[in-house]
């Protein structure tokens, strides 16, 4: 067997699980960067990025405030995407909260340390 019909079976296995190539990233990509809670995503993104460096780095990116403020948006869940874009937003809210406790718990006991050092 030789290296293109190794290929073509790799291909049909792609197309045949879904795979269905780039336009349909690019669709896919397309409809989460346009969906409601995207910039508030990013906004937590964000936000755990800047926990995560001890709120002293500066991430260089700013957003404007999203229209919604909260991950919790009043319309039904109309799609798998809706679904996902809120759980997601959910776990960064979560991460966020979780990462700046352990970064209080861990100044603190530096602080005790340091204090006892002295």
């Amino acid at each position: 067997m030789d290296h293109r019909q190794i290929s073509t079976d790799d291909e049909k296995a792609k197309t045949s699980r879904g795979g269905g190539g780039e336009e349909e990233t690019e669709t896919l990509k397309n409809r989460i960067r346009g969906h409601d809670l995207f910039r508030l995503l990013l906004e937590k993104h964000m936000e755990c990025l800047k926990v995560s460096l001890g709120g002293k780095g500066d991430i260089g990116t700013t957003f404007e405030a999203a229209d919604n403020t909260e991950c919790n948006h009043n319309s039904q869940l109309s799609s798998d995407l809706d679904e996902l874009m809120e759980l997601h937003c959910m776990a960064l809210g979560k991460l966020k909260k979780d990462m700046e406790i352990e970064l209080q718990e861990t100044m603190s006991f530096i602080n005790d340390m340091y204090l006892q050092l002295n």
